[in-house]
């Protein structure tokens, strides 16, 4: 990934809560994200997928001796059981988890090309603060929707701050 494609990965991923704040039926979207059963399997299925994918390319010395197929079948069990034992807001679960995944070749686009990666470090630490936060508490994610949707001026004006610093991290893409 190059350091423009990270900046427009960081702009796209930033404009959709943006654009979503800013309808009515956008904010109704989010309001129902927490809880929806198609987003938790998306979600949560990818972060799985993606997280067992990066388990099978490591090498044997970073397995600690472990067999490789015990680990994917433990790790596997444990992302089916998800969805049996915790299924209430595995969406936003799975939304941190892909956010936790998404950073590290982030930040790898941006190693050493200091000083036009800054602003991306900044955005993507704040996401993976995010993602912790969020995603060891999913109902603060919820009843943070709740706050900032509760009247239409809020949710402009946290829309317009998401979209604010997605057109920033464009415009680092773009130069």
């Amino acid at each position: 990934m190059t350091l423009a494609q990270a900046y427009f990965l960081l702009a796209a991923l930033l404009a959709l809560p943006g654009v979503l704040l800013l309808t009515r039926a956008g904010r109704e979207v989010l309001k129902a994200f927490p809880r929806s059963q198609a987003a938790s399997y998306l979600l949560f299925g990818a972060a799985t997928l993606w997280f067992l994918y990066g388990l099978s390319q490591m090498g044997e010395a970073d397995l600690a001796g472990i067999p490789r197929s015990a680990l994917l079948g433990a790790f596997g069990a444990a992302g089916v059981a998800a969805f049996v034992v915790l299924p209430d807001l595995l969406a936003v679960r799975g939304l941190a988890g892909l956010l936790l995944l998404t950073a590290r070749p982030v930040l790898d686009a941006g190693f050493g090309k200091l000083p036009h990666s800054l602003a991306l470090a900044g955005v993507t630490y704040a996401l993976i603060f995010a993602a912790l936060f969020f995603g060891t508490a999913p109902y603060l994610l919820r009843d943070w929707i709740s706050a900032v949707t509760a009247t239409p001026r809020r949710a402009r004006v946290a829309g317009a701050a998401f979209l604010v610093v997605s057109g920033v991290c464009l415009g680092f893409g773009l130069a």
